[in-house]
C-alpha cells in the first residue's frame, strides 16, 4: 500500500517567506506584477476611519429616504403597516 505525502507542519509553513511561498505555489514573482507596483501607493496608505463612518452614514440615509419615499408611492397595495 502506498502512503500518501503529508502536508508540511504548520511551523514549516509558517517560517518560509512570502516570496518562498510564492515560488512554491507557482506564483509570478512581484518583479512580474507592475499593476501591484503602480497600485502599491495607494494601497499602503492609512484610511480615515471619520471619513469612512460619515460617508457610510450618509449612504444609509439616502437609502432609508427611498424606501421611505417608495413606500409612500406605492398607495394602498404597500405590504407596510397603515
Amino acid at each position: 500500500m502506498r502512503q500518501q505525502a503529508s502536508a508540511p507542519a504548520p511551523t514549516a509553513m509558517a517560517s518560509r517567506t512570502a516570496q518562498a511561498r510564492r515560488v512554491a505555489a507557482g506564483w509570478p514573482s512581484m518583479a512580474e506584477l507592475p499593476a501591484h507596483r503602480t497600485l502599491l501607493p495607494w494601497l499602503e496608505r492609512h484610511p480615515d476611519f471619520d471619513a469612512e463612518f460619515e460617508a457610510d452614514l450618509a449612504d444609509l440615509f439616502m437609502l432609508i429616504d427611498s424606501v421611505v419615499a417608495a413606500s409612500d408611492g406605492a398607495g394602498s397595495g404597500s405590504a407596510g403597516p397603515e
